[in-house]
């Protein structure tokens, strides 16, 4: 038995792969923790798991929804969420992840405790990467779709592979001046200093292993991808836990029965605190097909939600998607790494609405698929919905193309074949230096 480390910071979607993967891992006799922020605690121990906490600590519930909307901007979200709420916390984290280090003999790390690497490192530990979305592997093969950047074709006028090589190389660049609170912890610790981008270069490159736990009809392998990366397909964590708020199964059930299949729409765990008018808008464009709708709007109090909205609109906080994707005719969700793979595996076709972050790029793959079509969450309207949504539903070809990816998504081994993966390394690792100390 091992003494494995998760360590991560984020949301729910940097969480449930992790969830699922410890689970696995744990079937397998290793002992497992994952160190994150105070908020995942309790869902962390309710998995059977052992949870460590590390700084930040989320923000109060009176200052959530504000920081919400500063964290979910489409276009500088992804760096204030670096520059807010990770590098103040830098320091601190560091110091907490020592000590877990320390105890552990493997440690897979998210990209926003990368000095967890660091101590690695120091003390001859072995370390693995685990960059959630194919985004994160910033490939000259797929460029790759940010807020600025909302269809593929933008790309399109630079032609040959040299300007583009040297686009995303600035893009870098510039991105990694947010990044250099990891350099000059990694110079204070007396490491060798690595050139070029702290995730990129050294995260992505030197790491032991490299998972990529999603599909490859998210993404498939690059020839520029790292030469040591196993990818896996998805991590489903489908279990309920008591914070979310989860409705009762009966109810989705009774209401499912009760009609045609509805469509579902879901804005994520974070994506719900800007919801602003999205589910009004959504009950809206359902009314005009004649359809009907099962709207996850999250725990908080104040979101915009249809009023009277009648016995063909289920509004209910949350629901596994296990249980409610299978279930609808079109899956409108925020195109969060979770939420597209639940889609994929349910055999329904898409319509993905990005807030910020990686949902435009998963945003573009799932067209790329054809399993889907895209409508940025900024724009939403019913007047915009509603065309899209028949387009979807009166495509044969794209219903047949949602089905044969729930075909392969249910063939890739997901988080069972992460935790073999790392399991295999780890025996290999751990002979080498029982073989090198003989």
């Amino acid at each position: 038995m091992a003494k494995i480390l998760l360590a991560t910071i984020g949301s729910l979607g940097d969480i449930h792969p992790l969830l699922a993967i410890g689970r696995e891992l744990k079937t397998l006799n290793h002992q497992v923790t994952i160190a994150t922020s105070d908020q995942h605690g309790v869902r962390i121990e309710e998995s059977g798991l052992n949870f460590a906490e590390i700084p930040p600590r989320f923000p109060e519930e009176s200052q959530y929804s504000l920081l919400m909307k500063r964290w979910m901007d489409p276009k500088h979200g992804s760096d204030r969420v670096v520059r807010e709420f990770v590098m103040p916390a830098l320091p601190a984290t560091h110091q907490a992840l020592k000590p877990l280090v320390e105890a552990s003999d493997l440690v897979i790390i998210h990209p926003f405790v990368l000095s967890g690497a660091y101590w690695a490192e120091l003390m001859g530990k072995p370390w693995i990467a685990i960059p959630l979305a194919p985004l994160m592997f910033m490939s000259e093969s797929e460029p790759p779709i940010v807020g600025n950047f909302l269809h593929p074709q933008s790309l399109q006028w630079l032609g040959s592979r040299y300007p583009l090589h040297w686009l995303l190389k600035l893009a870098k660049w510039l991105n990694g001046l947010g990044w250099k609170g990891f350099t000059q912890i990694r110079a204070e610790m007396g490491l060798k200093a690595v050139a070029g981008h702290p995730f990129f270069d050294y995260y992505m490159k030197r790491s032991a292993m490299v998972i990529a736990p999603f599909s490859i009809m998210l993404g498939a392998p690059q020839a520029d991808w790292p030469s040591q990366t196993v990818q896996t397909g998805f991590a489903f964590h489908d279990r309920n836990d008591n914070q979310m708020h989860t409705s009762e199964p009966d109810q989705i059930e009774e209401f499912v029965a009760a009609g045609s299949p509805p469509f579902v729409f879901s804005l994520g765990s974070t994506g719900v605190f800007t919801a602003d008018d999205f589910y009004v808008q959504a009950w809206e464009a359902t009314k005009r097909l004649g359809r009907r709708a099962i709207l996850l709007v999250g725990p908080q109090k104040d979101v915009a939600i249809p009023a009277n909205a009648g016995r063909d609109c289920l509004i209910v906080p949350y629901a596994p998607h296990v249980r409610v994707f299978p279930k609808s005719s079109v899956v409108v969700h925020h195109g969060g790494v979770n939420s597209t793979g639940q889609a994929f595996r349910a055999g329904r076709p898409q319509l993905v609405v990005p807030l910020a972050h990686d949902q435009f790029d998963n945003a573009a793959r799932v067209g790329r698929s054809g399993c889907g079509l895209s409508l940025p969450k900024s724009r939403f309207t019913a007047d915009r919905a509603v065309p899209l949504l028949n387009s979807i539903l009166s495509n044969s070809a794209m219903q047949a193309k949602a089905h044969a990816a729930a075909e392969i998504v249910a063939e890739e081994p997901g988080a069972r074949g992460a935790a073999e993966a790392i399991d295999s390394f780890l025996k290999r690792f751990l002979d080498r230096a029982e073989a090198t100390s003989l």
